[in-house]
């Protein structure tokens, strides 16, 4: 776990970090972690050893640090559940994963790459009829987008006048007197602590990106 550059130890904790992070995708969490306290480890000792101090022990401590970091922010972009399509978001489907209408309140949809394709102004047939079997089981529907300006027309002509009756939320309606509404954009909690409110409720979110959908809803406390 070291090398000798200039008469300088160095611990190789670094490779160690590394091995764990590569490893957070395969399910070795426990094993990794044991490996890099053992790096860090490892290199104090060296330290010690040699009766100097130099930058390898402080290097580990600020390993460990950014590992817990690493980790509480992968655990944030995790999904509760996962689906192939908003098809697949059923009454039934939702019941079987501990979402009924008894645990949830509402479920609020990303627009763009979620419903339909970006910035496209139609709503697939399957797509309307898995919203209106869900609103028929009592389940209050809403939409959560960033859209700005004419876009936020097309929305509401697509869901709240036309279709399913479901509440179109973007920034500009939650956002403070005097400022702007480019703050409270997703992954801003803003928008589903207001559908929440408004619901009465916990609220599943749906949507298609981690870094926007899933980390608003990790946030605020949500299902996604």
């Amino acid at each position: 776990f070291a090398v000798s550059i200039d008469k300088v130890e160095v611990g190789f904790a670094v490779s160690v970090f590394l091995l764990k992070f590569s490893n957070l995708f395969i399910g070795w969490k426990h094993i990794t972690i044991i490996s890099f306290h053992l790096g860090a480890i490892s290199a104090g000792a060296l330290l010690r050893r040699q009766g100097i101090f130099c930058k390898t022990f402080i290097l580990a401590s600020l390993l460990h640090s950014s590992h817990n970091i690493v980790m509480k922010s992968l655990d944030e972009l995790r999904p509760t559940h996962i689906v192939k399509g908003v098809e697949g978001i059923t009454p039934s489907s939702l019941d079987r994963n501990g979402l009924g209408t008894s645990a949830i309140k509402a479920i609020a949809f990303d627009v763009d790459g979620t419903l339909m394709g970006h910035h496209e102004i139609n709503v697939e047939h399957d797509v309307y009829r898995a919203l209106n079997d869900l609103a028929e089981a009592s389940y209050k529907l809403y939409i959560i987008s960033n859209a700005y300006g004419d876009r936020v027309d097309e929305l509401k002509d697509m869901f709240e006048y036309n279709g399913v009756k479901a509440r179109v939320v973007t920034p500009q309606y939650v956002t403070p007197a005097g400022e702007s509404p480019k703050k409270y954009r997703k992954p801003h909690t803003a928008m589903i602590e207001d559908v929440a409110a408004n619901a009465g409720g916990s609220v599943l979110m749906v949507g298609d990106q981690m870094i926007k959908d899933v980390l608003s809803a990790n946030r605020a406390d949500m299902p996604s």
